[in-house]
């Protein structure tokens, strides 16, 4: 039973990385079931006390902090309590949120890298229906199973035939990302309609992703493919805009 939220972003990051198109900065927000002890002798190492938790875990280059939406809030004040005010027996003090900014961070690089004598051959795995097993355990619901599955994943290769896409294809209803937005050419004037389509996407209540990354269209496609997003909108300075 675990003791924070967090972890599961952590473990995740480079799922999230890719997700954000490998564009620093991002945050991503998680919430859930946490359990703790209180401090007391009669109680054994099973955490007794569930909390419901959430984290909000922000990612930035270190050396290059800036954030499209930062001077909005890098006024905003708020408690804090460093470790100095605390040792030390002080209160805690208001600090606004660009005091802490340029404060707040441990130094400490979270990455980790091993050298092989030699490059590694690694096996991947894919993920296919065995029909006896699915027959074994849902009986006479097997074949609609079977094809609910093949109908939200599959694995196809790229073009150039170098690595496996694994693509999700939920219905809309299910999609936990109903569209996506991206211009097809990287242009301040693009960029902003994109972004104003998507701003409309969010007052309207519906889930999107937006991408302004400098890949190719083809390679923001597949990215959209692969998350399982159900529409694309495609800002062409040459069709206007279009719903793929």
């Amino acid at each position: 039973m675990r003791p924070e939220t967090a972890q599961g972003i952590f473990v995740n990051f480079k799922d999230l990385h890719y997700y954000n198109g490998s564009k620093l900065p991002f945050a991503a927000a998680q919430i859930g079931q946490a359990f703790r002890n209180e401090i007391s002798p009669r109680q054994g190492l099973l955490r007794v006390r569930e909390f419901t938790l959430a984290e909000i875990e922000h990612f930035v280059d270190p050396e290059d902090k800036s954030h499209p939406k930062y001077s909005e809030v890098a006024n905003l004040d708020f408690l804090m309590f460093p470790r100095e005010e605390q040792v030390s027996g002080q209160s805690a003090n208001i600090f606004s949120l660009g005091e802490a900014v340029s404060g707040e961070k441990s130094g400490v690089p979270l990455v980790a890298q091993e050298r092989f004598p030699e490059p590694r051959e690694v096996e991947k795995l894919v993920i296919a229906p065995v029909k006896k097993e699915l027959g074994l355990a849902f009986k006479g619901n097997q074949k609609m199973v079977g094809e609910a599955l093949e109908h939200s994943f599959y694995p196809r290769p790229s073009k150039a035939g170098t690595e496996q896409l694994n693509v999700f294809r939920f219905p809309p209803i299910v999609a936990p990302i109903k569209c996506s937005v991206f211009p097809t050419v990287q242009d301040r004037k693009y960029n902003e309609i994109a972004n104003s389509i998507s701003r409309s996407l969010t007052a309207a209540g519906i889930s999107r992703k937006i991408d302004v990354t400098g890949n190719t269209i083809g390679k923001r496609y597949v990215r959209t493919d692969e998350l399982g997003v159900s529409f694309a909108i495609t800002v062409d300075p040459h069709l206007n805009t279009r719903i793929r």
